[in-house]
């Protein structure tokens, strides 16, 4: 993608730089994101770079909107472009320009050039300084934030007044799923029987009164995740099941009202539980590498250019032994596996060569496992690898250097240690 060459965009390029360069390479990452965001035949009227405070922002005029892009935040916004207005123009060389759609109560507020802003007016079809015919009023039923939701509503709310404000302003960048009218029954206990606005999004459910005996912003939110509700003809009560059972809001409504708030909290519970089997899933995944339900085994890397190398962190005794695989594995011996559990006669890592036990106890090993890791090596005609978490008692690595067992100290951050030369020979 190239904004120099791109049908779409190579004459308004070419006149944005006709007075100087941008400054911004035509390859750059905010140019390709506005060329991915606009249609196949979306022909670019006007490009610009402004600023919102300390903040590059590109801007793009086309025949039916108004793009801009901030860069810092990689904030896209899109307004229609018949209703674009400007809410304030200060002409000065560093002044401010503020343009809004309706669609929220904090209009863009753009700084450049003089000439930038009178182009980007122009481009817009506006009078330099135009002011709107009337104050922009903010609207549930045409806001992109609400439009889609309040058209859908069973039992839509007031879709101006002073609540619309804080509603847009809550929501931020998020759109509604869910906005209707209902009657409160309980959080409110001064305020039974008012109205109450319900919102939805995708992760939070809130009530906000509403009414002119109510105060502007009394509201009450409830977080996604182990939220259930019951409904009982017209009523309908929320309650949380966890840490125990606790009602916590009761709203009365018309039946479709009550029942679109139960379609989309059982929709939260089936994306919950599908989530959750990904997750489940997915650490089976990490725990096994084949069908056969072999536990994978991650590889030893080097903490930093010149670091200590490690296995991951461990914390049980699967992974010591996963971590011993792991290993044993770097230090050359490529096929050790771990041994299905049950059947492993006192070997935990066995591959062609060698044969290894993984203790993880808080107590020093003792030359009797020594000695019995060392039978079974013989026996097998294999090397012998002897894995401690917390070390050797002095008899046992006397033995041990005698016998010639690799005998390693695993450390808790997947770090290894060699205990007798036989090890330090294998390790290197």
């Amino acid at each position: 993608m190239d904004i120099r060459t791109d049908p779409r965009t190579r004459e308004a390029w070419v006149a944005a730089n006709s007075d100087g360069p941008l400054g911004v390479h035509p390859d750059a990452k905010h140019w390709r994101r506005l060329l991915a965001e606009l249609d196949p035949d979306e022909v670019v009227l006007h490009l610009d770079i402004l600023s919102e405070g300390s903040r590059d922002v590109s801007v793009a005029v086309t025949a039916g909107r108004f793009l801009s892009w901030t860069l810092m935040t990689d904030r896209f916004r899109r307004m229609p472009r018949k209703r674009v207005q400007v809410i304030e123009h200060q002409k000065t060389r560093d002044g401010v320009l503020r343009l809004s759609d309706g669609s929220t109560t904090r209009p863009m507020r753009l700084q450049g050039f003089p000439s930038q802003r009178a182009a980007l007016l122009r481009a817009l079809r506006l009078a330099d300084g135009a002011r709107p015919p009337a104050a922009v009023v903010p609207d549930l039923s045409t806001s992109p934030k609400t439009k889609l939701a309040y058209s859908l509503s069973p039992s839509p709310p007031p879709a101006t007044g002073p609540h619309v404000a804080s509603v847009l302003n809550t929501l931020g960048p998020k759109k509604a799923q869910l906005l209707l009218l209902a009657t409160q029954l309980a959080p409110f206990p001064d305020h039974i029987g008012k109205d109450v606005l319900v919102v939805a999004t995708a992760n939070e459910l809130w009530f906000d009164l509403i009414g002119p005996d109510v105060k502007l912003g009394t509201r009450y939110r409830l977080k996604r995740g182990n939220l259930v509700c019951e409904l009982a003809g017209t009523d309908l009560t929320f309650y949380f099941t966890k840490p125990f059972r606790e009602r916590v809001a009761q709203l009365r409504g018309t039946p479709a009202a009550m029942q679109k708030i139960v379609n989309h909290l059982a929709l939260w519970a089936a994306y919950d539980a599908e989530r959750e089997r990904e997750q489940a899933a997915k650490d089976h995944a990490k725990r096994t590498a084949t069908s056969t339900g072999a536990p994978a085994v991650p590889a030893v890397r080097r903490a930093g250019l010149f670091g200590r190398k490690r296995s991951n962190p461990i914390h049980s005794w699967q992974q010591a032994e996963t971590a011993a695989c792991a290993w044993l594995r770097d230090m050359g011996f490529r096929d050790a596996t771990l041994t299905a559990r049950g059947k492993d006669a006192g070997i935990d890592v066995t591959s062609r060569k060698v044969v290894a036990q993984v203790k993880w106890e808080a107590t020093a090993v003792g030359r009797p496992k020594l000695q019995q890791l060392h039978g079974a090596a013989v026996q097998a005609k294999k090397k012998g690898a002897f894995f401690s978490r917390s070390g050797y008692t002095a008899d046992a690595r006397t033995w041990a250097e005698g016998a010639g067992v690799a005998a390693f100290t695993l450390l808790d951050d997947g770090s290894l240690t060699p205990v007798t030369t036989a090890a330090r020979k294998m390790l290197r």
